[in-house]
């Protein structure tokens, strides 16, 4: 073959290529970059000369993250506190997550497979060799499989009450399936914020944020990185030492000679905190916003009882969440507040008012265990509503003021509205709350910050807001995340700043930008793949390599990355490495279109003529496919 002949193959990989660079950009860098976390004080002694200019920077970033000793974990309470531990056994939280293999496939005995039917998509879950198994294929139009994904599920996430997600490991990190079961209506179904032919298929990243509030005590590999170890968990399930602190210190007090001296208990009891801080152990969890931002240094895992919310992250709201009729999941506490009952107790009421955290009442006892709630302030005389209204719901509390209302984010799915409506009717729409109130700071947060955490704050919340709702991009965001970054060069703000840059054609300060982050932990792996991106897409094969190969020093199974560097091996005249990792990248993510149809000319380039018939094949049933009217 002459050089013209080579130089003629290496441009038709490289155009090829194009639909992958758009398509792993969107997975890579848009589900990544608003998520990317703080860490260590490395950021404050990375010199910002060459990127931010002569400006020295002004903030200081004094933080000591908390210790990781002191963990008994759950069975050394239950030596102790025995009927509390069997109680608690039996509640969601002490259920949140488990091994896969534990979970009982919903089918009889003589079917072990469930399909989940969709156009030519569809999804099966196998038991087989004593796992779950999920399978996603692609089938022609006759039904024969084309090329299908058998992933091993590893844990179950969810109590059940609601659904149940299902989490699978590569390398050191986690990841989602696409699929739930929705126990409610009994049905397999896509998991939340997935769309039908979403192409990040298994390949959706499971973060610090989403372990913090569905597990106990993840056993990470690096502060704010999102990998963790083999296993993933110290405690599967949310134990006793999420709600009230390590216990070590605690053990060791009840067998010292004082330990009848109650003022001395290290336990944190939170119902002795004063409000803020009482609240704060529940809203840990149960308290998203539109968006909360981990303030600088922190991680996810920082939080322990007895401090309040705001020392470890700052929370955005808008209004409650409760829409046309719908609510948004996880909206408990914004509803909570807006309530009479609540703004009328002075702090008093909160969760725990209502809500027993070692025990839930069973079905036949939830009416009379909630109306002793209500009773504690109200009387039943009091109720306003009709005879007939109050037999319609059985002269519950609840059915009339706190009804029910589906979750217009996860389907299949509804939840009690917290509003505590004085409205019998269950009316009461949130509407004025969504129009002209946009990141609101969660309980005054911003006057407990300095200024440039303000700032920061907010440019962070911006940017998470504009990537949920997809709407422009305020004018102002750039000259906001400019002032912060003069102060400091905050990891999260590098990547925002860098991606904006980016977007704006300018990709000489967005790969500056992108470079000083890559030297920062928290955000190496989410500025990688994005310079990945930047020097791929300008064909510098050499520096897309040097990237891609960083990116799998981390994560060697990450496809986007095996992908990019497969087309920059072959510009480098390195055609059987490059052929070896395209396979690789779809041996990970086998409805990668493209990388086949790269490796159909790479294939034919190299002479190998039965693997490029057998790729050929594959695309040819793949286009026949996408020909069929919708």
């Amino acid at each position: 073959m002459t050089d013209t002949e080579k130089n003629y193959q290496r441009r038709s990989l490289r155009m090829t290529f194009v639909c992958v660079v758009c398509l792993l950009l969107l997975i890579s860098v848009g589900w990544l970059i608003y998520r990317a976390q703080i860490k260590n004080r490395q950021a404050s002694e990375v010199d910002t000369q060459d990127t931010l200019g002569s400006r020295e920077a002004k903030v200081s970033i004094q933080y000591d993250p908390p210790s990781t000793q002191g963990y008994v974990g759950s069975d050394a309470c239950r030596q102790c506190h025995q009927e509390i531990a069997e109680s608690f056994d039996l509640h969601p939280m002490a259920q949140t997550i488990g091994p896969a293999e534990a979970f009982e496939l919903p089918v009889s005995e003589s079917s072990k497979e469930v399909g989940i039917v969709g156009e030519a998509r569809p999804y099966d879950v196998l038991s087989q060799d004593g796992k779950i198994w999920h399978i996603e294929r692609l089938v022609d139009t006759s039904g024969r499989t084309i090329v299908d994904q058998k992933v091993p599920m590893e844990y179950v996430v969810g109590s059940g009450q609601r659904a149940k997600a299902f989490l699978h490991r590569r390398d050191d990190a986690l990841y989602m399936s696409p699929l739930n079961w929705y126990a409610s209506s009994k049905v397999w179904d896509l998991a939340p914020s997935y769309a039908v032919h979403d192409s990040r298929g298994f390949n959706r990243r499971v973060t610090d944020e989403c372990l913090n509030c569905h597990s106990g005590r993840p056993a990470v590999l690096e502060r704010s990185t999102n990998r963790y170890q083999q296993p993933a968990f110290h405690e599967l399930k949310i134990g006793c030492e999420s709600c009230h602190g390590p216990g070590a210190d605690h053990i060791a007090w009840q067998l010292a000679d004082d330990s009848g001296i109650d003022e001395g208990d290290p336990i944190c009891n939170p119902a002795k905190l004063d409000a803020a801080r009482r609240e704060s152990v529940c809203y840990r969890c149960h308290l998203q916003g539109v968006g909360r931002v981990l303030r600088p240094e922190r991680s996810a895992f920082d939080f322990r009882p007895g401090q309040r919310l705001d020392e470890i992250w700052t929370v955005f709201v808008n209004g409650t969440g409760v829409v046309d009729g719908d609510t948004k999941s996880v909206s408990h506490v914004q509803q909570l507040r807006s309530s009479r009952c609540f703004q009328s107790s002075d702090g008093q009421m909160g969760c725990i008012s209502c809500h027993d955290p070692h025990r839930i009442p069973p079905k036949s006892e939830a009416r009379a265990y909630f109306q002793t709630r209500c009773f504690s302030c109200h009387q039943s005389e009091s109720c306003e509503a009709p005879a007939e209204a109050r037999q319609n719901v059985n002269d519950d509390c609840i059915g009339c003021h706190m009804p029910r209302r589906d979750t217009a984010d996860v389907s299949h799915v509804s939840q009690t509205d917290h509003r505590i409506l004085r409205d019998y009717t269950g009316d009461g729409e949130d509407k004025k709350f969504t129009v002209d109130r946009r990141l609101q700071f969660f309980d005054n947060a911003d006057e407990r910050l300095s200024e440039w955490e303000r700032d920061r704050a907010l440019a962070i919340g911006t940017w998470m807001d504009v990537t949920r709702t997809d709407d422009m991009l305020p004018a102002e965001l750039p000259e906001l995340l400019d002032r912060v970054l003069d102060a400091h060069p905050d990891p999260t703000c590098l990547t925002i700043a860098a991606t904006i840059a980016s977007s704006k054609g300018n990709a000489t300060k967005a790969i500056r930008l992108y470079q000083l982050a890559s030297e920062i932990p928290a955000a190496r792996e989410t500025s990688l793949l994005a310079l990945m991106n930047l020097y791929y897409s300008h064909a510098d094969w050499g520096r897309a390599l040097e990237a891609a190969e960083r990116i799998l020093k981390l994560l060697p199974s990450e496809a986007s990355a095996l992908a990019v560097r497969a087309d920059c091996l072959a510009h480098l005249n390195r055609i059987p490495e490059a052929i070896e990792s395209a396979e690789d990248a779809i041996r990970i993510q086998p409805l990668l279109i493209p990388v086949r149809a790269w490796l159909v000319k790479a294939y034919a380039v190299t002479n190998q003529t039965k693997k490029k018939a057998e790729q050929q094949q594959i695309l040819d049933r793949i286009r026949a496919i996408r020909r069929q009217p919708q």
